[in-house]
């Protein structure tokens, strides 16, 4: 536990002499060690920086999911959320205004979480693959196939994909040599209704939701409807990746 927390070269150090994010690190550790029954992390990446998060992250989703720990993590960081959790509830000034799985609460277009700039859709995947010549990963979406740079994972592994709405190109016939490796096919199931320049849509993918912003123009133009069959397209360089944490009975 201590060499994958980095914190190895620590352990003759007094507690005075450990940074904030060194302590925050320590602190995980001892947690883990102790193999509670229940883990409780509150804000538990707030002192390190995004590489720290990056290596931190898929370590302790890792781990506690191997020694069977249920976790509640409270966070104001969706990358956090999306990495680690599997159930959400969101909390809006002391009330709890939504309870449902993290993948169906980044769709839901009632909610915040949908309309933030970052907003994300999570896509889960099986490792199909390691293209080593063009250093890609292929994903298998159901019956259909994602590329994503190539990342340390077994064969047959469950993944997440995470796809940034605005980097998601709708089309309603399918793309002719586009530079975009990913194009997958769908269905329309929800269109926002708003008086902005800018609409968000959800689009059914191997029965997975994703959820795709665009402009009112193009939503007029391409004359998108709901049942409507479209193509998606996104670029392989645009998709970040984290594991699926497996769920604990009871």
């Amino acid at each position: 536990v201590c060499q994958a927390l980095g914190v190895f070269a620590w352990l003759h150090r007094y507690p005075s002499e450990l940074s904030g994010g060194q302590k925050q690190r320590v602190a995980i550790a001892r947690s883990l060690i102790s193999q509670p029954e229940l883990l409780l992390l509150d804000e538990p990446f707030s002192s390190l920086d995004e590489s720290g998060k990056t290596v931190l992250l898929p370590y302790i989703a890792e781990l506690t999911s191997r020694l069977s720990i249920p976790c509640i993590i409270v966070s104001h960081s969706r990358y956090e959320i999306e990495s680690l959790a599997q159930e959400g509830v969101i909390i809006e000034q002391g009330k709890v205004i939504a309870q449902d799985s993290i993948i169906n609460l980044m769709t839901r277009l009632d909610l915040s979480l949908a309309h933030e700039e970052q907003s994300t859709s999570l896509l889960q995947a099986k490792v199909l693959e390691h293209n080593d010549i063009d250093c890609l990963t292929v994903l298998a979406l159901g019956a259909q196939h994602v590329w994503i740079e190539k990342v340390t994972a077994n064969i047959g592994q469950s993944v997440s994909i995470r796809v940034f709405s605005r980097d998601i190109i709708v089309s309603a016939i399918k793309p002719v040599e586009s530079s975009f490796l990913n194009v997958l096919m769908g269905e329309i199931v929800e269109i926002e209704h708003n008086q902005s320049s800018k609409v968000l849509i959800i689009v059914d993918i191997e029965q997975q939701k994703l959820l795709a912003r665009i402009t009112r123009k193009s939503l007029n133009n391409l004359d998108l409807k709901i049942g409507q069959q479209v193509y998606i397209q996104f670029k392989s360089l645009s998709l970040g990746m984290c594991l699926v944490r497996e769920s604990n009975d009871g």
